[in-house]
């Protein structure tokens, strides 16, 4: 551990910051303003305002300058602002932002005046207070030629609320993400299953028909993807980590600035993913010292349970569990232009595992799972032209797991992440560059005992085990595996002809390790007998005059790696062509071309991305996209590949009753084998029409995506023997229709979306074998059917139409803050596959019934009344409600029978 921590500190040292372009995509961060009109126009400001429609640049110049804004009524809407980034007088920002756009402007009493009716000397107009930000409202907000992208910031961060601090709930009211469908289930407090009140990992999301490991996940811009075997969740797994999720670095909500994603019409600049991107950004630094502590708490009663599976089981109880999170952050101006910050999230919960009573007396050992980041940043304004970030983060997650059926097994799952990150961004009058460069390791160990045993409950068994025929005891070893990625990319932008050009690229090696530094061994099969004779008595797997354990399985030493090195290039023209018809104004035009290679399946892959939006008059905007979007390269299979075979082995008496520890080995399973194949890739075409409603925005969009070579398994005769290897064979075809609103008005901030979709596939995950949809027959409503012709196949992200609502409000003078989050799931139908089957002229088929998934609706409600204490600073009282109106949520199974209906969490914090 100490040779890994030390070479982050060595590569992060040496980790090397030139320069880049092109300020980041995505919602500059707004900031509440509290100038009036007449204050003075401070001398120079800090700003951060990327490329976005006109009225919205100048909203975010407000709120980052404090300076008061007024908008006249012929101020184009349809207008697009340049990119703004760096220290500078508020003059100059603005001359920056309207360059080339001929749009007056003036300052006058403080504040800013835009629009074609300014003349020079008019003290006639009315300049309004300042822009007031209510749940960030510029987020509520819907421009033409952005129609794949939703920004949360900072601000309705903090509205919505996140008890468990994951980031990825925060998506849950975005259009064409789906959440899976057991979300909201847990075991029952015996622990039976993973899904569990203990649980801290991030949830699993589909953006736009994908999977949930087909998403391409960032971290200030750096990769956060997992390399490993995501797919299988079982703690309880002899041979694979657990707790292996789509993202690689759990970082927890409350030290973010701002959460992006892409669900479609995706800009060049990112690759690697065949669903969406999710894009989040570190809190930095501010210019003013400040910080904020908080604290809060649920508990097994605070929630209402409901014991909703279709059997019944007198001796299921309710989870018995525990949660608590702890935040700190803190702003600290060291020098005029150098600002650095320190912040901290902590998450804990507890749980109390009830034991079957078979094993040690029912006893309710506890187990826990802790969640943690820890955040530094420094930032400098070298010139004014020039600003230098250099972040560090290191994000803990500890996980107790103990079977419910099982003795003396308690293991751990600790994974240590860290990352550094320097970011180099230069602001020039012609040319916008930017340059980033970063270093991230991920270690995650179990640690778990080495044997296991299945004996018969006799003998000095029954001292351990007090019920039931067997007495499974023990663990499967301790395991590890690690991710190292060293990455680095630029961009620049200027423009040149009329055409604002900008171009990257981008490095990324990312090396995977998985360890086992002693053998493994689970004992089974027992032969009972008072006649046994141990001929070693040695021999862990026999005990003399009661038992021998005549099979076993061994899992052999393992110390091996795996790596791939990606290359991207990228160069992306954006031009407005000005028509001024009655039916048409203009015309946005985008193009964009990137080259990506993986030196692991040695692919070239071109994708091309088109954008055209025609703005028209009245506000409306007609966006029509056409993209292709290419994966990258999985190591999962490298990795099993060069995985040692688990070996099975049996043994017999030697003689009558005598058994020897040596043992005879059996049939192997189906080793896997690595392939050279293509690279999966979606085609994607995408209408969107945004336009004025209700005195608000509204947006249709319609997405049509279809992913093919998507890897999948297939089973091979190679040199004699059955191996499973991956094929292009998988596919996915995606269809969507949504309809967003919102609006702003006052205190409130509206958001309301609705979305249609159809997904199509013919595998879950990489490792399943696509079923010849016209030969496999199965057994359904009385008759043999082709499974091709089941279109209702279910799928744990099959959720078919879905509404989704968010409403943030200021109430008393500010001194209460609320958010609504809602969503709604229409009633769908779908067919599933049971372990049933029948037999139907001498054949043997699958049973597969149809199941109703019922409709319902789920509430979340996040209020904050603050108190002012002194100036500048407040305490903040939490009540976080999860599922207010207490719905069904249909999830429950066998494995997790109860549904978590109503619950609470009650918090405090302190800002100053």
């Amino acid at each position: 551990m100490r040779d890994r921590v030390g070479r982050v500190r060595r590569l992060a040292a040496t980790v090397v910051l030139p320069i880049s372009l092109l300020a980041c995509q995505g919602t500059a961060l707004a900031q509440e303003s509290g100038a009036q009109p007449g204050a003075a126009v401070p001398e120079t400001v800090r700003l951060d305002i990327p490329a976005q429609p006109l009225h919205e640049a100048l909203q975010a110049f407000s709120r980052q300058t404090g300076i008061p804004l007024t908008i006249l009524p012929d101020t184009p809407s349809d207008m697009r602002a340049a990119a703004v980034s760096g220290r500078m007088s508020p003059e100059e920002a603005v001359g920056r932002l309207l360059a080339g756009r001929e749009v007056p402007y003036r300052f006058a009493e403080g504040a800013l005046i835009v629009g074609r009716g300014v003349a020079a000397g008019d003290t006639s107009v009315q300049v309004l207070d300042p822009v007031r930000v209510v749940g960030i409202p510029e987020q509520f907000s819907l421009p033409a030629g952005e129609t794949g992208a939703t920004v949360i910031g900072r601000e309705l961060i903090g509205a919505m609320g996140t008890p468990n601090r994951d980031p990825m709930r925060l998506l849950r009211a975005t259009p064409n993400v789906v959440f899976a469908d057991d979300l909201y289930a847990v075991g029952n407090a015996a622990g039976n299953g993973t899904l569990t009140e203990q649980d801290l990992s991030p949830a699993r999301i589909s953006i736009s028909g994908g999977k949930d490991y087909d998403n391409k996940y960032l971290i200030d811009g750096l990769d956060n993807g997992s390399i490993f075997d995501v797919t299988e969740t079982n703690e309880a797994h002899a041979d694979h980590i657990g707790i292996h999720n789509p993202l690689a670095l759990f970082t927890n909500a409350d030290l973010l600035d701002e959460i992006a994603i892409y669900d479609s019409n995706v800009p060049v600049r990112y690759s690697g993913f065949t669903g969406g991107v999710v894009s989040m950004k570190l809190r930095a630094p501010r210019d003013v010292f400040g910080g904020s502590a908080s604290i809060s708490h649920q508990r097994d009663s605070w929630v209402d349970y409901h014991y909703e599976w279709e059997e019944p089981d007198a001796t299921a109880e309710k989870p018995k569990f525990k949660k608590t999170s702890y935040d700190a952050l803190i702003d600290i101006p060291l020098l005029p232009g150098l600002r650095s910050m320190v912040g901290a999230s902590y998450v804990e919960a507890e749980q109390d595992r009830v034991r079957t009573a078979n094993y040690d007396d029912g006893t309710r050992p506890a187990t826990k799972s802790t969640s943690a980041t820890y955040l530094a940043g420094i930032s400098a304004d070298l010139s004014e032209a020039l600003v230098l970030d250099v972040k560090g983060l290191y994000s803990p997650y500890t996980q107790e797991y103990t079977r419910w059926n099982m003795a003396n097994d308690r293991q751990e799952t600790t994974k240590d992440a860290y990352q550094v990150t320097g970011d180099l961004r230069y602001t020039g009058s012609a040319v916008t560059a930017k340059l980033t460069a970063g270093y991230s390791l991920r270690e995650t160990e179990r640690d778990a005992p080495d044997t296991a045993y299945t004996w018969r409950r006799t003998g000095s068994k029954t001292s351990v085990c007090a019920g039931g025929t067997q007495c499974v005891e023990g663990g499967y070893g301790d395991i590890a595996d690690s991710q190292e990625n060293i990455e680095i990319k630029g961009e620049a932008a200027t423009t040149f002809l009329t055409v604002d050009w900008s171009a990257g690229f981008d490095f990324n090696r990312t090396e995977g390790t998985r360890k086992r530094d002693d053998e493994a061994v689970h004992y089974f099969s027992p032969t009972v007998s008072s006649a046994i004779v141990c001929a070693d008595p040695n021999d862990p797997g026999c005990i003399a005059g009661e038992q021998v354990l005549t099979r076993r399985n061994f899992y052999p030493q393992r110390d091996y790696s795996a790596d791939v090195s990606t290359y991207g290039l990228w160069l992306q023209a954006d031009r407005t062509l000005e028509v001024g018809a009655d039916y048409l104004k203009s015309i946005d035009l985008r193009a964009g071309l990137r080259a990506d290679y993986g030196d692991f399946w040695e692919n070239l892959n071109w994708s091309p991305r088109l954008s055209t939006t025609f703005n028209l008059p009245a506000d409306v905007g007609l966006t029509l996209a056409a993209g292709r979007y290419y994966g990258t390269d999985t190591l999962v299979y490298a990795f099993y590949a060069r995985d040692p075979a688990v070996v099975s082995e049996t043994r017999v008496a030697a003689s009558r009753n005598v058994y020897r520890n040596e043992w005879a080995v059996t049939t192997p399973s189906y080793p896997y084998l690595s392939a050279e194949v293509d690279t999966p890739y979606s085609d994607e075409l995408t209408a969107a029409l945004t336009f004025p409603l209700l005195w608000g925005e509204a947006r249709a969009k319609y997405i049509d995506r279809d992913t093919r070579d998507d890897i999948a398994m297939e089973l091979a005769s190679v040199d004699g023997r059955t191996v499973r290897r991956p094929t292009n064979n998988g596919r996915i075809d995606y269809r969507s229709v949504s309809l967003e609103w919102v609006k702003t008005l006052d205190n409130h901030a509206f958001m309301i979306n609705g979305t249609w979709s159809d997904t199509d596939r013919n595998i879950l995950n990489y490792l399943n074998t696509p079923d010849d949809e016209g030969t496999t027959s199965v057994y359904y409503d009385g008759r043999v059917v082709s499974r091709g012709d089941l279109s209702l196949i279910a799928d744990t992200y099959g959720q078919p139409v879905t509404i989704n609502a968010v409403w943030t409000a200021d109430w008393f003078d500010d001194r209460l803050s609320t958010n609504v989050t809602g969503k709604y799931r229409f009633s769908h139908d779908e067919i599933v596959a049971t372990d049933k089957t029948i037999r139907v002229n001498n054949s043997t088929y699958y049973i597969y019934e149809k199941r109703t998934n019922h409709g319902t609706w789920r509430f979340d409600l996040n209020a904050v009344y603050r108190i002012e204490t002194w100036t500048d600073q407040h305490l903040d009282l939490t009540l976080t409600v999860e599922n207010l109106l207490d719905s069904r949520t249909y999830t429950a199974d066998a494995n997790a029978p109860y549904e978590r209906g109503r619950a609470f969490w009650l918090g405090a914090g302190y800002r100053f």
